[in-house]
């Protein structure tokens, strides 16, 4: 982290940023109960705990023959009588008589009495008769009730988002429903004169509104209910009452526009007036502008105009503030190291994210920078997979470096 003196003025890092968000963001109080069928992608209301042991029974991970091992020598093979058998749901009836082998199949429950299993590769049956070689030690090939789980085990904590082999593992524990979060409301507006909806005839300096329409859809795999507002004028007395009027019933509303100093830039003295501003610069680029604070209950995020600076600022903050109010873990950001495939340059007192995707190079993967890392560039976002994650500091980075990448489906994870 820089020190304060080596910052841009007024502006705070990442970090920084991070921190405060989690100590002003509060989880929705609300919950609801809803089927598992309903459940992908909640976030728990409280701890899943585990109302039976996984698996429920003692039983058998390879199909083969289950005896008692006392009734086997220590060395050389076992010769047994065939008694019987257990099968996937249709278990063996009492209990195995001394010198006695079970037929089993995989994942069948284990006789009573019997303390190993053979596979069935290493046995042969001739007139009801098993041979065993080489005869498996106690305990072989048994899987015991609850080894996976166990009952009154913690399966999930309070805020896990649940994905689709969580709701697989509920399912097997004997959950029907789960208690989650209640679905959070976000309105998302975009600010700006110059904005038309697509389809529209664009006049000198108009251009098609994108910004609300791609954050929109980047929260569709949060539980999230969006409103997607139309352009706000530049103009300062409206984007006050459309802040006021969002924030009577939403949880969060994300602004992309009108967060710097122009003259038309009204979202931030708008917030002054209205609420609350807790930042407002970044040291990061791009996205420097970032402005955060609250209005009436509700959160608000004034994100950057242009559409790469509202993406990259959408996956640092807008997320974490989700995850939030969601009540789920605060988590790192996801990354990890790769090389650079060329060398690069950056301001040295920001933390820069370029966009990035991965190719490969002699059976390694490698960073490529897009071309141009300018913030106005669709292209650049349409191409890359991920982003660059570059501390403040270094003003050089070579080919061949390690730096952390940082995928933008994990992101969204």
């Amino acid at each position: 982290m820089l020190p304060a003196e080596s910052r841009p003025s007024n502006s705070i890092s990442l970090d920084e940023a991070l921190a405060l968000i989690q100590s002003v963001a509060r989880p929705v109080s609300e919950s609801e109960i809803v089927s598992l069928e309903s459940a992908l992608g909640r976030c728990l209301a409280g701890p899943a705990i585990a109302g039976r042991a996984l698996p429920p029974f003692d039983n058998t991970a390879v199909d083969g023959y289950a005896f008692r091992r006392a009734d086997a020598p220590a060395t050389g093979p076992a010769r047994l009588t065939l008694h019987g058998e257990s099968a996937a749901g249709v278990p063996f009836a009492g209990i195995v008589p001394p010198g006695a082998a079970i037929r089993i199949s995989t994942g069948a429950v284990l006789p009573d009495g019997a303390d190993a299993v053979a596979m069935q590769e290493d046995c042969m049956v001739e007139d009801r008769r098993v041979v065993i070689d080489p005869t498996p030690p106690q305990g072989a090939n048994i899987r015991r009730a609850g080894n996976d789980i166990g009952r009154g085990d913690v399966a999930f904590p309070a805020g896990h988002r649940l994905r689709a082999q969580d709701i697989a593992l509920l399912r097997a524990l004997g959950f029907v429903t789960v208690g989650v979060r209640r679905r959070l409301r976000v309105a998302i507006a975009p600010t700006g004169a110059e904005l038309r909806e697509a389809g529209a005839t664009l006049e000198a300096g108009q251009i098609v509104e994108t910004n609300g329409l791609m954050l929109a859809q980047l929260l569709a795999g949060f539980p999230v209910d969006v409103t997607l507002l139309d352009p706000l004028p530049d103009d300062r007395a409206a984007t006050e009452a459309a802040l006021v009027a969002a924030a009577a019933d939403h949880d969060l509303i994300v602004t992309t526009g009108g967060v710097s100093v122009g003259d038309h830039d009204h979202v931030r003295p708008a917030l002054i007036a209205k609420g609350k501003v807790h930042f407002w610069r970044i040291s990061i680029r791009p996205g420097k502008p970032v402005l955060f604070g609250e209005v009436g209950s509700a959160l608000m995020l004034g994100l950057p105009g242009n559409p790469v600076s509202a993406i990259v600022t959408f996956f640092m903050i807008a997320v974490p503030i989700v995850r939030a109010l969601l009540g789920a873990r605060a988590t790192e950001l996801p990354g990890f190291g790769v090389k650079l495939a060329s060398s690069l340059r950056k301001e040295p007192h920001l933390r820069e994210f370029p966009r990035a995707r991965l190719e490969w190079e002699d059976g390694e993967p490698r960073a490529t920078l897009y071309r141009d890392q300018s913030s106005n560039l669709i292209s650049s976002l349409a191409w890359a997979d991920g982003l660059l994650d570059l501390p403040a500091g270094p003003s050089e980075l070579s080919a061949g470096e390690t730096v952390i990448y940082r995928p933008f489906a994990a992101l969204l994870g």
